[in-house]
């Protein structure tokens, strides 16, 4: 089948358009690009414990916070607070009479427990690089569905050791930095010894030309534009084409001079000026192994391009009818995922989710659980709904469908950990899965079906009228 499909695609010429060459000079200058990277840079970088050490402390990793905070309306009355707080008011007595933040206003601001940075929501990421007794700027914070400005104040704070997790975040977190930096240390390196100009001009010319036709121009008097000189080369809007992604070679991107410049500072002359070094160390001569992976992808694009033009180009799409039949045909290619009605509160800290919790098995009233959504909850808009929510299989909130698919009817469940913060909730209804009707959604999902199935039987039947084409003989 192979041997057939191949015998097509030379006979149609596939292997000689401008396209296929132009695919392959980037996919091999990738694979040097990428050796070189490699060896160059990934390679180099090198981090110690004593490294990672140094970095958890100096991002404030290495301490817990207790803290105290105010939170009020208005940047105004925060400000006004926080002067009264270096003036040396009394955060307890502050925080009693006016902040808005329900579950530490009766304990005078104290947030009860000890918080660390990884653990911490955005907006109080910047309080651990403070010290015991610093008062913080104003910082907003949703609360009850508002933004809200707190006032903080570090009370304490203990040392925390370096776990396992930590190690491997901050590890990871380095070596990415250090990745960074080795690559502008090389590049700028490599920018003295080329000096590398822009041809203004030729850009303009070149995002001028493909302005006016509205399309990039791929000729082969266009490749000879030359878009920078360095010292022993230049580069070619040739070369641009296999240094950048395929995907970045549109019109719009390059009818503009200034969109043309930045890919050529960002991605074309960093690559250029790599491939120069790669075929300086290599003297030119060619790596075996990239070269046998250029012949693969060659022959992969031959493949896959000789059928989309005989099979899959020459499909036409299902009718309505069609689709009507199959969904008929295959109903249980067309049920819903359960659907589940919650009561949910999210909240920024583990320690409230688990009081909250407790709070809502001590009591079946609905009312009484859609007030506690109304108070704490932070999500975003639900609030005012009483922090009802009503999940699907293909929902907004996959993770929360999820662990709802664990629950009972009437049953609490949580602190569970989202990308929001801590969420717990009871179910309040389950709706079982049933066959969807057949609308618009049902018949995009039978026409995609059909649309495979005749896919599979075109391509067989085209390998088979190959077979007979070519004489193969079994």
């Amino acid at each position: 089948d192979k041997t057939v499909l191949l015998k097509e695609a030379e006979e149609q010429g596939i292997g000689d358009e401008p396209w296929l060459g132009r695919e392959l000079e980037r996919f091999r200058k990738n694979r040097m690009i990428a050796i070189y990277e490699h060896v160059e840079i990934t390679s180099v970088v090198e981090i110690t414990q004593e490294q990672v050490l140094a970095h958890f402390k100096s991002t404030n990793r290495d301490k817990a916070l207790r803290i105290a905070g105010v939170m009020l309306a208005t940047v105004n009355e925060a400000e006004e607070v926080r002067a009264q707080l270096l003036a040396g008011a009394d955060m307890a007595v502050l925080a009693k009479e006016r902040s808005l933040y329900d579950p530490t206003r009766e304990a005078g601001g104290d947030h009860g427990r000890y918080l660390r940075k990884d653990g911490a929501i955005p907006a109080l990421q910047g309080i651990f690089s403070m010290q015991v007794g610093e008062i913080s700027q104003p910082l907003p914070m949703r609360y009850k569905g508002k933004v809200n400005y707190a006032v903080i104040k570090v009370t304490d704070v203990v040392p925390v050791e370096i776990g396992k997790r930590s190690y491997k975040q901050v590890y990871e977190e380095l070596f990415e930095i250090e990745l960074e930096k080795r690559r502008q240390v090389l590049l700028d390196s490599l920018m003295a010894v080329y000096s590398p100009e822009l041809s203004t001009d030729q850009l303009a010319e070149l995002s001028g030309g493909i302005a006016g036709q509205g399309e990039v121009d791929f000729s082969t008097a266009a490749f000879e534009q030359t878009l920078c000189t360095y010292d022993g080369g230049r580069l070619t809007f040739g070369d641009f084409v296999t240094l950048i992604p395929e995907s970045h070679l549109k019109p719009e991107v390059l009818s503009r001079p200034e969109g043309i410049e930045s890919l050529m500072r960002d991605r074309a002359i960093p690559n250029q000026l790599f491939l120069e070094e790669v075929r300086l160390k290599t003297e030119g001569q060619p790596n075996r192994r990239i070269e046998a992976a250029v012949v693969r992808k060659r022959e992969d694009l031959i493949l896959s391009t000789v059928r989309d033009r005989g099979v899959d180009d020459q499909i036409p799409s299902p009718s309505v009818e069609e689709a009507r039949a199959y969904y008929g045909e295959h109903p249980e290619q067309f049920q819903t995922g359960d659907e589940i009605v919650v009561l949910e509160v999210l909240v920024a800290f583990e320690e409230l989710a688990k009081q909250l919790r407790k709070q809502m098995e001590d009591t079946a009233s609905e009312q009484e659980g859609e007030e506690l959504a109304r108070i704490y909850t932070i999500r975003e808009g639900l609030a005012h709904h009483g922090g009802r929510l009503e999940l699907t299989k293909f929902g907004r909130f996959r993770d929360l469908y999820t662990a709802a698919l664990e629950v009972e009817v009437g049953q609490v469940a949580g602190p569970v950990s989202l990308p929001g913060g801590f969420s717990v909730f009871r179910v309040l209804e389950r709706t079982p899965s049933t066959i969807k009707p057949f609308n618009d959604e049902s018949q995009r999902r039978a026409t995609g079906y059909l649309h495979l199935e005749a896919l599979r039987r075109g391509f067989v039947e085209y390998v088979r009228d190959l077979r007979q084409k070519y004489g193969v003989n079994e």
